[in-house]
């Protein structure tokens, strides 16, 4: 699966990308439906790709040291956040 792949499944509310080595932010940014986002292990997804996916509830950054404050500031449903073993 690649990013052109992913980005049309706009109805996707629940996505596991973690130890992801393929889909990047370009493939993610339009995922505007998305709930759930595994990004545990993930280096290939920033800031800039999860900025616009403001209906994400549940968000996991377990070992993930790409994603910052200036990523997740504009998220404001968030119920569930895991930052486990984030440096």
């Amino acid at each position: 699966i690649t990013n052109e792949g992913i980005k049309g499944l706009i109805n996707l509310t629940s996505l596991d990308l973690s130890d992801n080595h393929v889909i990047t932010n370009e493939g993610i940014k339009g995922l505007i439906n998305l709930t759930s986002l595994n990004l545990t292990i993930n280096d290939m997804i920033s800031n800039e790709g999860i900025k616009g996916l403001s209906n994400l509830t549940s968000l996991n950054l377990r070992y993930n040291n790409v994603i910052t404050n200036e990523g997740i500031k504009g998220l404001i449903n968030l119920t569930s956040l895991n930052l486990r073993c984030n440096n």
